[in-house]
């Protein structure tokens, strides 16, 4: 599938690299979910987020599960992305969180993890809220429109 960028009026809450539903499904059939509240959809990369991260946008990425740790309030696995794209935490996706536990602290425990050799995943570098979605657009396409994003502001 390719990507096009939607129309985003409010600024980014963060950049992320989002996993497809195959990554998605390897963490649950290696690890399952040990919480209420399934989430193992993407790595954040910056709650930050300035014009020139934009530019990362559309960026496929591998993602090496090196870690995992599993609490009675969460459970997380610490990864080693393709790109050193993560700034200010150590990288990791958060799996599960107990009801009531803001999948935020996962980013306190994730240096416990114990060291594992998990799955590699892969996804793209996204905007959340979401700024691709699934169209038929190319790679370059992407691209042109992020130029013409750039050059409205």
């Amino acid at each position: 599938g390719d990507l096009r960028l939607k129309d985003q009026s409010k600024p980014p809450v963060y950049l992320a690299v989002f996993l497809d539903s195959k990554s998605r499904a390897a963490l649950a059939h290696e690890y399952g979910y040990a919480h209420h509240k399934a989430l193992s959809d993407h790595m954040t990369i910056t709650t930050e987020v300035d014009s020139s991260d934009l530019q990362l946008v559309g960026t496929s990425v591998s993602i090496r599960v090196t870690g995992y740790y599993e609490d009675d309030k969460v459970q997380v696995v610490r990864v080693v992305p393709s790109l050193d794209v993560v700034r200010g935490r150590t990288p990791h996706v958060t799996m599960s969180v107990a009801e009531g536990t803001p999948p935020a602290q996962a980013a306190t425990l994730v240096d416990k993890a114990t060291p594992v050799r998990g799955p590699l995943l892969s996804g793209i570098i996204d905007t959340f809220p979401r700024s691709l979605r699934q169209a038929s657009a190319s790679a370059s396409r992407v691209a042109s429109l992020h130029l013409q994003v750039d050059n409205k502001r």
